[in-house]
């Protein structure tokens, strides 16, 4: 932690469960897509309802991120 300090970095918090979550389901995304790159090598054909399946929980996934890590949420200031 000092060396750290010293050399001009400030540590970070550890991230909450959310964040984990969020990497878990990634790497489960990426687990899929491998697993469809390999069938498509071996067979010669890719799984066109995977593929589309998972294409659809990727962009749901982002959609998740974006929602919850960046935009804006709502404030409890009152304009005066």
């Amino acid at each position: 932690m000092i060396r750290i300090l010293l050399h001009g970095y400030e540590p970070k918090e550890k991230p909450d469960a959310r964040f984990y979550e969020a990497m878990r389901q990634l790497s489960a995304i990426g687990n899929n897509i491998n697993q469809l790159a390999v069938k498509a090598n071996t067979l010669g054909f890719i799984d066109t309802p995977m593929l589309k399946a998972e294409a659809l929980r990727w962009h749901k996934f982002q959609a998740d991120i974006e929602a919850v890590f960046l935009r804006p949420g709502e404030s409890n200031l009152k304009w005066q």
